[in-house]
């Protein structure tokens, strides 16, 4: 059993209960009742933090730190991932992620990992993707950036491009001409929810902003409200779901000229759960 890397979690339970797992295979001596008496904690208390029933306060996530003999970068980090997964909202979430992505060791071992957060917090990132899918990759940055609604710098596009490309999500033919490669951008399930959260909270924002900006023929925007039974609920996702994977395989460019567009689909409540009656 190799010594689990703490570069490689997003989720700082998980990170202690195989590190725990890892030194029980080293030493027997490795119990929650051991780690109690190294941190000063009751093993009760111990044993609900690794269940996810009580959370780390700076005092004891730093005396768990001490515990496991993390080293100062890894203390770090592991603070900062402890602050991420306990804190209330998104925006606090990102902040101490951040922090996390600050860390050389690791971008070291999580460079693409860094590059997803890149490609999802920027919301042109997967517009200029879009834009060199349609077959014109010999945009300088400066034309990029002017073709993007709003727009955004050359400097900017030329970070996008470069993202890009460590992602290998497009590359450079033999003339030098920016093409797509034919691959999917994924993220590992710890980190996905959290990303994708801040690519849709950008999205949202523009579509918001879209009313504003285009005259209505150059947009298509409706809503309904709905009263629906929990049957009902999982129905309407499931054609929500149909419909997106219908535009995917209907949508051919055929190298007709055209642009790069956002389709958002929201559903979300408006009510509590009102009883039967």
């Amino acid at each position: 059993m190799e010594l689990p890397l703490i570069y490689n979690y997003l989720d700082y339970r998980q990170f202690l209960v195989d590190l725990l797992a890892y030194n029980k295979s080293m030493s027997n001596k490795y119990s929650y009742r051991y780690i109690a008496s190294r941190t000063g904690l009751s093993h009760t208390f111990i044993k609900k933090i690794f269940d996810g029933k009580k959370n780390l306060s700076t005092e004891s996530l730093n005396k768990m730190a001490k515990a496991f003999k993390l080293k100062k970068d890894e203390r770090e980090y592991f603070e900062n991932l402890v602050l991420m997964n306990q804190a209330a909202s998104h925006e606090v979430k990102d902040r101490y992620y951040r922090k996390m992505l600050s860390s050389r060791a690791y971008t070291k071992v999580n460079k693409i990992a860094a590059a997803h957060y890149n490609y999802y917090s920027k919301w042109y990132y997967p517009v200029i993707r879009g834009i060199i899918a349609s077959g014109r990759g010999n945009y300088s940055y400066k034309k990029l950036a002017s073709l993007l609604r709003p727009r955004i710098t050359p400097r900017e596009a030329e970070k996008a491009v470069i993202s890009l490309i460590d992602l290998g999500l497009i590359k450079k033919n033999k003339k030098g001409v920016l093409t797509q490669c034919h691959q999917h951008i994924t993220t590992g399930e710890q980190a996905k929810s959290f990303i994708i959260e801040k690519y849709h909270r950008a999205m949202i924002r523009l579509g918001a902003l879209s009313i504003e900006r285009f005259p209505s023929n150059e947009r298509d925007i409706s809503s309904m409200t709905m009263s629906i039974d929990n049957e009902s609920f999982e129905m309407v996702k499931e054609i929500i779901s149909a419909c997106r994977k219908k535009l995917r395989t209907a949508i051919t460019n055929k190298g007709k000229k055209g642009r790069v567009i956002q389709v958002n689909f929201q559903m979300f409540p408006l009510s509590e759960e009102m009883d039967k009656e």
